[in-house]
């Protein structure tokens, strides 16, 4: 099984030496430097933001993100959340947890909220305006999405739903069953088909 890299935490010494090395990339390369500077403060900001959270390394904020509720939040290392239009938002009520794995990137004017609990897993890809709930007016129950999972732009994904891991769901769907692993969901309510054949590769036939 592979082992997550070690990451180091954000410390005074680890911002003098990005700083360090952002003067010397400058003289260099200004175009690098802007972009390490920009990441940079991104750790920061993250570091404000998410001070009542157990928040990994190197987590980055380019974006506003709006951090409320009674619950626990947690974020792994090197989570990035964008910047946009919209502020992200994460809600969780009290007893309940939202944890966001490692590496996993959110776009801006996404909305998490928990009343039990919302995990998503290692390096997943949330388009903006994406929303993720476990509880709405009928039902309230845990939301899992796996490792490697895409959603894309205005996907809403309903309580008790279960999302496989490296599965694609399509913009402006509505996830409201569970959906298996290396699948692709459309649609409202989403359906899925295999992303992945088991068959093998196709026989190739003369024209």
């Amino acid at each position: 099984m592979m082992r997550e890299p070690e990451v180091p935490a954000v410390t005074g010494d680890l911002v003098v030496r990005e700083l360090v090395g952002l003067l010397r990339l400058l003289l260099s390369r200004p175009r690098a430097a802007l972009r390490r500077l920009e990441r940079l403060v991104g750790v920061l900001r993250a570091r404000v933001i998410f001070r009542r959270c157990e928040c990994g390394a190197l987590v980055v904020a380019l974006g506003d993100v709006n951090v409320t509720g009674e619950g626990s939040i947690r974020i792994g290392n090197r989570v990035q959340f964008a910047g946009g239009m919209f502020a992200t938002t994460l809600y969780t009520a009290a007893g309940g947890v939202i944890a966001i794995d490692a590496l996993t990137f959110l776009s801006y004017g996404v909305s998490i909220a928990a009343s039990k609990r919302v995990q998503i897993g290692k390096r997943c890809q949330i388009a903006s305006m994406v929303l993720i709930r476990d509880q709405n007016e009928l039902t309230t129950a845990p939301v899992t999405i796996g490792d490697d999972v895409w959603l894309a732009y205005g996907v809403i994904v309903e309580p008790g739903v279960s999302i496989g891991n490296d599965s694609v769901v399509s913009a402006g769907s509505v996830v409201r069953s569970d959906i298996p692993p290396f699948s692709l969901a459309q649609g409202n309510p989403a359906t899925w088909s295999p992303l992945r054949s088991t068959a093998g590769p196709p026989s190739l036939k003369p024209i």
